[in-house]
């Protein structure tokens, strides 16, 4: 009896990882001002290297469960189908460039889209017989437009969203 018992006490202590599956989601209703793309070539980069981690409940509810998160494929896909309605023709680059290279590359300018940092918290209201996942969650990326004589653009964006969702079996939800 004892050799069972000790496999179960193991993977009941050690906790349990529910991945979580981010999806595209690029903007198709981008306010610009411009009444058309941007027009010319344009090169791109995207950096999403600090966008990965690890949401823990913040609450004992489920302490023992923790949620990977990866957004570098989703960030990448979203940011791209989103400026690829601002912009007529993109490239995408996987270092920066410099005025020589753009110029080389017969590129106007170079774009550069950075996943800073995202945040999130996940709260769990347990119920009678389920709980619900409660989750804010927020990112910061930065956004710059270089053209060979220099930057025109430079900013950072957070974006912020609020959700709940049924805990499920054992809090796999």
């Amino acid at each position: 009896m004892k050799p069972i018992l000790i496999p179960i006490l193991f993977a009941v202590l050690s906790g349990c990882a529910h991945p979580v599956e981010p999806a595209s989601s690029p903007s198709f209703n981008n306010i610009s001002s411009y009444t058309a793309k941007i027009p010319g070539k344009y090169l791109i980069l995207i950096d999403a290297e600090y966008l990965t981690g690890t949401i823990k409940p913040s609450d004992m509810n489920c302490a023992a469960h923790n949620y990977p998160l990866d957004l570098r494929s989703s960030f990448k896909q979203s940011t791209l189908q989103t400026l690829r309605n601002v912009f007529d023709e993109l490239e995408e680059v996987t270092t920066a460039v410099d005025a020589k290279e753009m110029k080389k590359r017969n590129a106007r300018g170079l774009v550069v889209v950075r996943g800073e940092s995202f945040n999130s918290t996940l709260r769990v209201q347990p119920g009678y017989w389920t709980a619900t996942l409660e989750s804010r969650f927020s990112i910061v990326a930065t956004v710059s437009v270089d053209k060979p004589k220099g930057r025109v653009f430079g900013s950072s964006f957070e974006g912020i969203h609020v959700d709940s969702a049924d805990a499920g079996l054992f809090c796999s939800g």
